[in-house]
């Protein structure tokens, strides 16, 4: 979990952000919800193994990962009604998901390739009047120093509705401080 002054910050963002969209149907990550994604191990529709999990644990068991700084800095709006508080770290997740990559062949090819937490998603097209406002208060967070966070541990979850509405922690890995 994040300290409660970044969640405290991430949260002053998501409201900023509905005042503007008021009744626009959105989705919105739970402050408990809040979370960076290291590696996708499998996308809805993508087959699995039951045996993989164990695999997985055991190797992430003979690792030792370091902790290390993730710095929040800015929001992003993606074209699909994303939007992103933008994470910048010294290439820790990077190389995690590559080690992970890289050992087990049947991970989707289809993965992040940069660090973020997603704050929440707009559903349905916006008035012009709306996309403006929305345009100019993203252009005014791109930049903004959110917060710094010492990130100690990695979790591997079983996501059963998306943005962890519904979720199992399987397995936790902590990292050497």
């Amino acid at each position: 979990p994040f300290s409660q002054i970044l969640v405290n910050s991430l949260l002053k963002i998501q409201n900023d952000i509905k005042k503007i969209l008021k009744k626009t149907l959105c989705y919105w990550v739970k402050p408990e919800n809040l979370a960076v994604e290291y590696c996708v191990f499998k996308w809805p529709k993508s087959d699995w193994k039951n045996s993989w999990l164990s695999e997985i644990k055991s190797f992430l068991d003979n690792k030792q990962y370091s902790s290390f700084e993730l710095k929040i800095s800015g929001i992003q709006l993606h074209q699909d009604g994303c939007i992103i508080a933008k994470g910048f770290e010294d290439g820790f997740i990077r190389n995690i998901r590559s080690d992970l990559i890289s050992n087990f062949k049947y991970l989707p090819n289809r993965q992040s390739n940069w660090a973020h937490i997603p704050l929440g998603r707009i559903l349905e097209p916006v008035s012009e009047n709306v996309f403006t406002q929305i345009k100019q208060t993203i252009i005014q967070l791109s930049n903004l120093n959110i917060g710094i966070e010492n990130i100690v541990e990695a979790k591997l979850i079983h996501e059963t509705r998306w943005y962890m509405e519904e979720r199992e922690t399987l397995y936790t890995k902590k990292f050497k401080i």
